[in-house]
């Protein structure tokens, strides 16, 4: 957005050349805002120019929207005599919007800045959106008929892997009749699985919740849910890297729990819950922070409001809808947000700490299974300015965060940056625009008027033509690569259905709430040197899995691999086992082809490669006729490490 600052007047200087000298001087006054109208009012805004030539002066544009023309005194939306003015649903942000005026000889431009068109009713009352995200038509989305092998491809794209004969149920019963028994399974959570440990014996620690992470994962049958909540976990980031929160393995349960109850839900009240979960308040030191006073060297925290913006709703750079920046004339990104920005947005996040606190200053001191409260006497109740937003002063903690969850949910940036991520984690590591702009669209309408519904995100990405050509590649994350093996192999816990941990610290270079930062684990543009980054494409998942990182996870599967005795068999403690009797029972030399049949609809689900089948010869020729059992595993070994198995289709 271009903001005209001086002390005096502007003054830009237009020069014509006609059969005399001559020139054209446009004059702003200091305080004049940004263009900008109001939908259902007459409007006009007129650039004066000061002309001494003696040629007719003619004006064109560029990037204004169809409402808006332009003749020969200067820009319009309402003449006094003519009835026009923005339409009902013009609300929003038309940025690079330029004017050039010419005498036919001496060319002058004015621009670029940004024509801003604000509803007429604001939803929050107080506010004044200097961007509105105006409510997108209603998308139908395609009908979706699959095979079996196209069900199994949409499996491991929504779920944490297909179990043996979920593809064919899947093709039989038809993907609205999944989808729709996926949103209506209630939650799965995981707090109260963990307590279930705890009382079997487990310890409260890190291992534990791991241990019921996969417990839930494996075997939870709102897959979907399951599967969403950890694609939001990489984006609302907090980490068990945190001094606090390795401390705490049950409250960091408890906030993927948020992500579970809201993962098919909507994303405003997600966003509400999270800025008042405790974990994300030590996390992103957002408990205990008040308002300045200067006399003892306190200033609000602008941990949480600045990562509110840049990584959980609207992003460092503002958005066109297929989620591509728009650039200034300089050819960089235009910043969605400024540090003053930040800083007036920490006043707004000011006097929250944990619920029953009564000592401000002891950030234990509180409920931590509560969401914060707020405390009126340590919030900043002035008036704020944020990206232009108005924060009326006298407002509550409560109020002020709920204006602030209310704009950035409505921010234009949001569905195309938080859709992006969504597919990149669901589906497609470099979707198209005209993707990105199709599940952004369904963000901000999901057919009933109602935005940021996040069943319809999900539905509407894994339904698209780009999710179902099958070219929808992705390297599949280590975490997903284990859970996919555990439900293919139908892995179990002990005897009384307790899971252990699988290697989680150790072995996939990624950890559930566990990255380094509040970066995840990797940035959605990430990718390795080499050949996809020559080309332009993102690969992030490459952060994790790499030729360093590979041989303890690839270590890690042949150990989960060769845990199956005594299957049928549990005992109290024992270690995970998987079933690979069907393996087993075509371990003979002389059954090749039934053991790539096995092979095929157990791991792959799709017909097998000569490149492997050729591998797996190989491997047989290698191995002696009586040693079908080795045989079997190290065949199941070759799929689970090899890149058709390891890039998602």
């Amino acid at each position: 957005m271009q903001r005209l600052k001086s002390r005096a007047w502007l003054l830009i200087t237009i020069l014509f050349t006609l059969s005399l000298p001559s020139y054209a001087q446009l004059e702003i006054p200091t305080d004049i805002q940004p263009p900008r109208g109001i939908v259902g009012e007459k409007y006009r805004w007129k650039i004066p120019v000061n002309y001494d030539g003696e040629g007719t002066l003619s004006w064109s544009s560029e990037n204004l929207p169809s409402f808006i023309w332009v003749n020969g005194n200067g820009i319009f939306w309402a003449k006094p005599w003519a009835d026009r003015m923005p339409p009902q649903g013009s609300e929003g942000y038309y940025p690079d919007v330029t004017f050039t005026v010419t005498d036919g000889t001496e060319t002058s431009t004015y621009g670029p800045f940004t024509w801003i068109v604000e509803p007429n009713n604001n939803i929050s009352g107080s506010l004044v959106y200097p961007r509105i995200d105006p409510t997108s038509p209603a998308t139908e989305l395609p009908e979706v008929s699959l095979t079996p092998t196209q069900a199994a491809s949409l499996l491991f794209q929504a779920t944490f892997g297909p179990k043996v004969g979920e593809p064919a149920m899947l093709s039989t019963n038809g993907f609205e009749y999944w989808f729709n028994e996926q949103v209506a399974i209630e939650p799965s959570y995981h707090l109260s699985r963990y307590d279930n440990y705890l009382a079997y014996g487990a310890d409260d620690e890190a291992k534990t919740r791991y241990r019921v992470w996969w417990d839930k994962s494996i075997n939870a049958p709102d897959q979907l849910r399951q599967r969403m909540a950890f694609a939001l976990s990489q984006i609302l980031v907090v980490s068990e890297k945190d001094a606090t929160l390795s401390q705490h393995p049950r409250l960091l349960t408890d906030y993927y729990d948020v992500l579970i109850r809201h993962a098919l839900g909507n994303y405003r009240d997600l966003l509400l819950d999270v800025s008042r979960h405790p974990a994300m308040g030590y996390y992103l030191t957002a408990i205990g922070s008040q308002q300045e006073n200067p006399f003892e060297g306190i200033r609000p925290n602008e941990n949480y409001p600045r990562e509110l913006m840049q990584l959980f709703t609207i992003g460092l750079d503002e958005l066109k809808p297929d989620g591509s920046p728009y650039l200034a004339t300089d050819g960089n990104p235009i910043a969605s947000y400024s540090e003053d920005d930040v800083g007036e947005f920490s006043r707004v996040l000011t006097g929250w700490h944990l619920a029953g606190n009564t000592d401000w200053n002891n950030l234990s001191d509180g409920e931590l299974f509560a969401s914060m409260q707020p405390n009126e006497g340590r919030h900043d109740s002035g008036s704020k300015q944020v990206m232009g937003i108005t924060f009326t002063g006298g407002q509550s903690a409560e109020q002020d965060l709920n204006l602030a969850i209310d704009f950035l949910f409505n921010h234009p940036n949001t569905p195309p940056f938080v859709s992006r991520i969504l597919i990149q984690r669901l589906v497609k590591s470099n979707p198209s625009p005209e993707y990105i702009t199709r599940i952004a669209n369904i963000f901000r309408n999901n057919g009933k008027g109602v935005r940021g519904d996040l069943s319809m995100v999900a539905k509407a990405i894994l339904s698209d033509e780009e999710a179902r050509s099958g070219d929808a590649d992705k390297l599949k994350e280590p975490l997903i690569v284990m859970a996919n093996l555990a439900r293919a192999m139908a892995m179990r816990g002990n005897l009384d259905g307790f899971y252990q941990d699988i290697n989680t610290a150790e072995a996939y270079g990624q950890i559930p709430l566990g990255s380094p930062s509040v970066f995840n684990f990797y940035r959605p543009e990430d990718t390795p040197e080499g050949s996809l980054n020559d080309a332009g494409l993102a690969a992030p998942e490459f952060t994790v899995l790499n030729a360093s990182s590979f041989k303890a996870f690839s270590n890690i599967l042949n150990s989960v691999i060769s845990q199956n005795k005594n299957y049928d068999t549990p005992e109290v403690n024992e270690n995970n086992k998987v079933d690979i009797s069907a393996c087993y029972a075509n371990s003979n030399v002389s059954k090749f082809e039934e053991q790539m049949t096995y092979l095929e609809q157990t791991f792959y689900h799709r017909p097998i490669s000569d490149t492997m089948l050729n591998a797996y010869r190989q491997f047989t020729d290698s191995i002696g006729a009586n040693n079908g059992r080795i045989r079997c595993k190290g065949m199941i070994w070759l799929t689970v490490t090899s890149p058709e198995y390891l890039v998602q289709e």
